[in-house]
């Protein structure tokens, strides 16, 4: 009997269909997103960006005064825009009274050195003010603080452009007539400020006519100013849109201490072995007032030393910093802590007296008493690592940054020149008709407004003719005073000079 084929179909059963071939696959393409509907203080902050652009440009570079009415205006919007956050953190609060202090510092002082120093720093403070706000920093989130000053000085500005654009071309959709004039009249501006220079410079004739046409108005400087106002406004809008309604992620926080306790204990340990040489000296020659090397004064040691004795405790700070940070708690670290605050107390008492020895012999200057003052904060900085070692949750950077800004704030409004003035005057015996040398009176002429009172009380008590005919001269040169400090200083040497 023959096999039956196993693929062969048996005659009781019946043939299956044919398969059905699978319908064809078309892509679909994702819905498009609905328009972003902007709210009401999304577009009120595009006025208030509009005001700090305008601001920037006629206030910033024009006077030390203007420069901080222009960043005072910008806490003005800031503090009305982020007022929901801000009112929840009192250090921060006490953060913008610090920045409000320096604003307003130069309507009240002239200090040209200290008014160099807040031109530099105040940007920075309201940086770190806006950013923490922003990302409700704690005192201990240091490193997020860290990464969102730099997120805030070359990402924030940028990132929330296309927000600018589109909500000024979607102003009018709610609202038809004024937003939507505003809205082109913005636009327009700012396409004029590139167009009409590109076409000036490109025709001749073009450019003949605008001439004539504005025959009294520098149009180029129109157009300038005009540029700097619309890209100022562009780039804050979108630093505080970013702050107020952007999403503000925190860095991730930096791993807990993981450093090798032995190779820490022994690099510390080779630098308190050089310490305690370097303090054995001090005790010797500068605390017991042993004999120095011959040819070699008080003062020249004083001055070869002091500000490398205050970079070693700057440095030493940092490195306390980092094992508390970075190294397991452990009794040998502690030990090797301990010994590196005393080491650090000993060239800080070594700094003071050096200081105080220099001071004796040349006087006080602006960069002695700014040396001077960073060491008495450098003191604080050491009482808070000692408390930082008996007390672990203490925030200590966070509390010696908010030192420094106090302290900074406390020396601009002491008066630094009149503080430099009334020191040397005190240096003088007067009694025995001890006068300023012909250097020192030069020196002391060239301080700012707010010496002079100071200055008019000692020609006064000495009656020194060429210190007098300095204040003549400086008289003569005053212009119009733009701050109480100027105004003041005018009134006192015309008074004394006219009478």
């Amino acid at each position: 009997m023959s096999e039956q084929p196993q693929n062969q179909i048996p005659a009781n059963q019946p043939i299956p269909p044919p398969p059905v071939p699978a319908p064809p696959v078309y892509y679909t393409p994702p819905e498009p997103k609905p328009p972003r509907v902007y709210t009401k203080p999304e577009m009120w902050l595009l006025l208030g960006a509009l005001a700090i652009g305008i601001l920037l440009d006629r206030l910033f570079i024009r006077s030390v005064v203007c420069y901080g009415l222009f960043w005072l205006a910008y806490l003005a919007v800031f503090t009305f825009f982020m007022w929901p956050k801000l009112r929840q953190h009192k250090l921060l609060l006490l953060l913008e009274a610090g920045c409000i202090l320096l604003c307003i510092w130069p309507i009240f002082f002239s200090q040209h050195e200290y008014a160099a120093f807040l031109c530099l720093s105040l940007p920075w403070g309201l940086m770190l003010l806006t950013q923490a706000t922003a990302l409700d920093v704690k005192p201990m989130e240091i490193w997020v603080a860290f990464v969102g000053l730099l997120m805030g000085w070359f990402v924030k500005p940028f990132s929330a452009i296309p927000h600018f654009f589109a909500i000024l071309s979607r102003m009018g959709n709610k609202r038809k007539g004024l937003w939507q004039v505003v809205a082109g009249i913005f636009i327009g501006a700012l396409l004029l400020t590139v167009i009409v220079p590109l076409l000036w410079q490109a025709d001749q004739v073009f450019s003949f006519y605008l001439n004539r046409i504005f025959a009294d108005f520098n149009i180029g400087t129109f157009f300038f100013h005009l540029f700097i106002s619309v890209l100022f406004t562009m780039l804050f809008y979108s630093f505080l849109w970013n702050a107020r309604f952007g999403e503000n992620k925190k860095a991730a926080a930096l791993p807990p201490g993981g450093g090798d306790v032995i190779i820490t204990a022994i690099a510390v340990g080779v630098l308190l072995f050089v310490y305690v040489l370097f303090s054995v000296i001090q005790f010797a020659y500068l605390f017991a007032g042993a004999g120095l090397p011959e040819g070699m004064t008080y003062s020249e040691y004083a001055r070869s030393g002091f500000w490398q004795l205050v970079a070693v405790c700057a440095i030493n700070f940092a490195i306390f910093g980092w094992c508390q940070r970075l190294c397991k708690p452990h009794k040998v670290i502690s030990g090797m802590m301990a010994g590196l605050l005393g080491a650090t107390a000993v060239m800080l008492a070594s700094a003071l007296i050096r200081m105080g020895l220099y001071l004796q012999a040349y006087g006080m200057t602006w960069l002695r008493l700014l040396s001077l003052w960073f060491t008495l904060f450098l003191a604080a900085m050491l009482l808070f690592c000692i408390t930082k070692m008996l007390w672990p949750k203490l925030p200590l950077i966070s509390l010696a940054a908010g030192v420094l800004i106090a302290w900074f704030i406390l020396l601009g409004y002491a008066s630094p020149d009149r503080i430099i003035v009334e020191y040397n005057i005190s240096r003088l015996d007067m009694a025995a008709g001890e006068r300023f040398s012909p250097e020192d009176r030069m020196f002391h002429g060239n301080l700012s407004a707010d010496a002079l009172p100071s200055l008019v009380d000692y020609c006064r008590a000495t009656g020194d003719d060429a210190m007098i005919a300095l204040l003549r001269e400086r008289l003569a040169q005053m212009e119009a005073p733009d701050n109480l400090s100027t105004r003041q200083a005018y009134a006192v040497l015309e008074e004394y000079l006219n009478a």
